[in-house]
């Protein structure tokens, strides 16, 4: 998944964190934070249109200024995997 999003490096850690449907994880590497979420496709909260919504409410924050974490995309402009 790591290399998917284009994250190299060495040995990393993860931690999983709290979560209601989804599995998140936080992925920490060579000093960088990384939280990779696994949604559940099988509810109606883990559909590809409510991911993007997601990203799309992540950038509109951002764009106001609020620290908010990027969202990662592949080489073809994923952000999902």
């Amino acid at each position: 998944i790591l290399e998917y999003f284009q994250i190299a490096g060495g040995p990393f850690r993860w931690a999983e964190l709290d979560s209601f449907d989804d599995r998140n994880l936080r992925v920490t590497l060579e000093g960088a934070t990384y939280v990779v979420k696994a949604h559940n496709g099988l509810l109606p909260s883990g559909s590809l249109e409510r991911l993007q919504a997601q990203d799309q409410l992540i950038a509109r924050l951002r764009e106001q200024g609020l620290p908010v974490p990027d969202v990662l995309r592949s080489s073809e402009g994923s952000s999902t995997f």
